[in-house]
């Protein structure tokens, strides 16, 4: 897919664009203005992008701002289009590394016994089609992901080695660069601040409560003065909701909570068209992660209702203490999310319920899976089944993928025959002008027999 350019999807034309404009401008582009599309055509990748507004501009700038300063110094659009994809591979892998430290980081504090499993889960949740394919594309998707790696990362560490300033204002760090990277992803500095409140630090809490706001401020009035919103959906709406919503039908947020595994969570919405990419192990890949992510959240809520009316915030911070409130973090952010996406799309008739806002929360999805899956009897008997089926699930996606891009080829070459034989039935240049002459002839002639002929007799006319 990285290779195969007739493969982008619209989206990045408008995120390439995004990144010209500073480019060239040096400054912010607004929804007011309108894609370059002669640019995007350069790159022989970008399809079906006509003249539209420039409706990325509502994406916050750090992701767009870092790539201006690598695109700046190459020769050509095409040139910075297979960049930014290389880099987006590139920052998929140190995102994936990191999750790896991570979850190895909670072995070593004997969080989770099974290495095997930790392995089969971390390519489940990290590693699955969908993320990989969703990070070759041009987006700030990528190094979203990275810093919500490293945010949650720094929770834990936080948990098990305790509380400092200088973790705090680490893992704050991390908060407002993610959502300066994706805006969606403002929930995660409420795990930080349940990590301030497990520890009892009420100041540090509000503080930094405080100082997130302050800090999203810029952002927000930027909107405001420009589109009368605080996060300028208003306008992002009217300029998208006829294309991915033409009947402006409401979503049901129930039926679309239960879709978020589906196979939007494993292959990208973008890649697949009608049949495309859809078979019954990416439908059971949905139904595991709905199943143990579900389970995983309902009895994590209740232990945390438990913690707050029946033990009262007594916390003795023992290490089986600190292994459960990894859990109750994981589960918090995760179910954070949720709510953030529901309110979203009941409020703009936008489906922003899509398993690829997930991503962010790789991690704690990978801990609620490990630690529901660590509970099953045996342990070597899980691990050879999830082994079997992400083969199957790899295999099935390689086939479809193959599929569809052999049925493009044969589309192409069909397309391509037939403009050979309009071809060959287009006479040449001294053929035209040989019976130009003679439909100039036969005008002439046709024009003094008019001329010749009486108007009072119209039947011989």
């Amino acid at each position: 897919i990285f290779g195969d350019l007739r493969l982008s999807v619209i989206d990045e034309g408008a995120h390439l664009d995004y990144i010209y404009y500073i480019v060239r401008k040096h400054r912010l582009p607004t929804m007011f203005q309108y894609i370059n599309t002669r640019l995007l055509e350069e790159t022989g990748a970008i399809a079906g992008l006509s003249v539209a507004p420039r409706y990325e501009a509502i994406q916050v700038p750090l992701y767009y701002c870092l790539m201006a300063g690598i695109v700046r110094f190459l020769p050509s659009p095409r040139a910075a289009l297979l960049t930014i994809r290389m880099i987006g591979l590139a920052l998929w892998l140190v995102s994936f590394l990191l999750c790896r430290r991570s979850i190895s980081y909670l072995h070593e504090k004997g969080f989770l016994e099974s290495k095997e499993l930790m392995d089969v889960v971390l390519f489940y949740a990290a590693a699955n089609p969908g993320i990989l394919i969703r990070c070759i594309y041009v987006s700030n998707e990528p190094l979203a992901i990275l810093f919500g790696v490293l945010a949650v990362d720094s929770m834990f560490r936080m948990i098990f080695d305790g509380y400092s300033r200088k973790s705090t204002i680490r893992t704050f760090l991390y908060c407002i660069l993610l959502f300066y990277t994706k805006n969606t992803g403002a929930f995660m500095v409420g795990g930080l601040l349940l990590v301030l409140l497990y520890y009892k630090k009420v100041l540090a809490f509000f503080l930094s409560a405080g100082a997130f706001v302050m800090a999203m401020a810029p952002w927000f009035l930027r909107n405001w003065f420009l589109y009368r919103s605080v996060t300028g959906m208003n306008m992002h709406i009217r300029l998208v909701i006829d294309t991915v919503n033409p009947a402006h039908s409401a979503h049901n947020p129930v039926t679309e909570i239960f879709l978020l595994f589906d196979k939007k969570f494993f292959i990208p919405a973008e890649i697949r068209n009608g049949t495309v990419f859809t078979s019954r192990f990416l439908a059971a890949a949905a139904l595991v992660c709905i199943l143990l992510v579900g389970a995983g959240i309902a009895v994590e809520l209740r232990n945390f209702l438990r913690m707050v009316f029946v033990r009262k915030w007594n916390w003795t911070y023992t290490a089986d203490e600190k292994k459960e409130f990894v859990t109750m973090v994981c589960a918090a952010l995760l179910f954070a999310d949720i709510v953030m996406l529901t309110l979203s799309t009941v409020s703009s008739r936008l489906n922003t319920l899509l398993g690829r806002y997930l991503y962010l929360i790789v991690v704690p999805i990978a801990v609620l899976l490990m630690t529901w899956l660590a509970k099953c009897r045996s342990r070597k008997t899980v691990c050879v089944c999830l082994s079997v089926f992400l083969s199957l699930l790899v295999l099935d996606t390689s086939m479809e993928y193959f599929r569809e891009l052999t049925l493009q080829r044969t589309r192409e070459e069909t397309y391509e025959l037939i403009e050979e034989e309009e071809t060959e039935e287009i006479p040449e240049e001294n053929e035209i002008d040989d019976e130009l002459e003679i439909w100039m002839e036969f005008g002439q002639s046709g024009m003094e027999t008019l001329e010749s002929t009486s108007m009072e007799n119209p039947e011989e006319l």
